[in-house]
């Protein structure tokens, strides 16, 4: 008697184990299909657009160790853009070399929107050259 009871234990149990795989098969195909259906896209976080806004010519400045100026970057739709490259090192601003901090380059190029600067850019040959260039507002995005 205690062998039929201990098969008809294992019989239940067996079976309450293929029932909860058949139910659980259900509600994951059925969940499947929701998502299918209605197109659910997980929940992303906002993007927040950030941009810094300043009136200038579009170039990123950086100093070597020797405490010369070179052109980073061009930003792209800006009175910089074609006429400047990355690498030229700037030798003045208005005539005049600003000093040796890149903080007093960065003020000598920049200015009032509408308002000309002039550069005097050296080339990596050797060659020099003056460019006159109209400040605007710049937006850069980061």
């Amino acid at each position: 008697m205690n062998r039929l009871r201990s098969s008809i234990r294992t019989w239940r149990t067996a079976r309450n184990m293929v029932l909860g795989s058949i139910l659980m098969s259900g509600v994951l195909a059925t969940t499947v299909a929701v998502y299918m259906k209605t197109g659910c896209r997980p929940a992303r976080a906002p993007v927040t657009a950030r941009a810094l806004t300043y009136s200038g010519i579009g170039i990123s400045i950086e100093q070597s160790p020797g405490g010369q100026v070179y052109v980073r970057e061009v930003f792209p739709g800006t009175p910089a853009e074609g006429v400047l490259a990355p690498g030229m090192r700037l030798v003045a601003v208005d005539g005049a070399r600003p000093g040796d901090s890149i903080a007093r380059w960065s003020a000598a190029i920049r200015g009032e929107a509408g308002t000309p600067v002039q550069l005097e850019v050296a080339f990596h040959c050797g060659g020099h050259r003056l460019l006159h260039l109209t400040r605007e507002t710049i937006r850069v995005a980061y």
